[in-house]
């Protein structure tokens, strides 16, 4: 014999059960952010310290400005706009969970800890880019000037030696 279990269903033991449901996926919707939002902070910060070890050594030839030049287009054409549309996507189920009223404060802090870290990043790769601009347009004026004086020495050279050459010939 098989003991049958009836169930009896109300209309508030189902309001409950359907409670408990939506309850757990948004608490698993919300863990799942957090771990997102956790994984593109250590994105953000090794992406960080990867461009610090790339600029830490100051370039000392034209060749090395244009490969950090190189290096920081790249990254601000394919890196940072992958960053920003991870970020954009945890934004958007963020306002999904506000628009449910199932988000938590260390949630929310998480999301603007990402965030923020993603700004200052971009805002130093441009630091870094407008240097590093700078930098070698410094440099290749400061070659054409010394381009400039060097001539300037062998057109004097010059003229000493045609004027040597005129005093011996007499």
């Amino acid at each position: 014999s098989i003991p049958l279990v009836m169930i009896t269903l109300t209309s508030t033991s189902l309001h409950n059960s359907l409670h408990k449901i939506v309850e757990n996926h948004c608490l698993k919707a919300i863990d799942k952010i957090v771990s997102e939002c956790m994984s593109l902070n250590n994105t953000t910060y090794k992406n960080g310290r990867l461009l610090w070890s790339k600029l830490s050594k100051k370039p000392t030839n034209t060749d090395e400005l244009i490969f950090t030049e190189k290096f920081l287009d790249g990254v601000k054409l394919n890196e940072l706009p992958a960053l920003e549309k991870e970020v954009g996507r945890i934004r958007e189920q963020v306002s999904f969970l506000f628009d449910h009223c199932s988000l938590y404060g260390d949630t929310l802090d998480t999301v603007n800890t990402t965030y923020r870290q993603l700004t200052e990043l971009r805002a130093q790769f441009e630091k870094a880019t407008d240097t590093a601009h700078a930098e070698r347009m410094n440099f290749e004026s400061n070659c054409r000037e010394t381009r400039k004086a060097l001539v300037k020495s062998l057109t004097t050279t010059e003229e000493s030696v045609d004027t040597f050459k005129f005093k011996s010939d007499m």
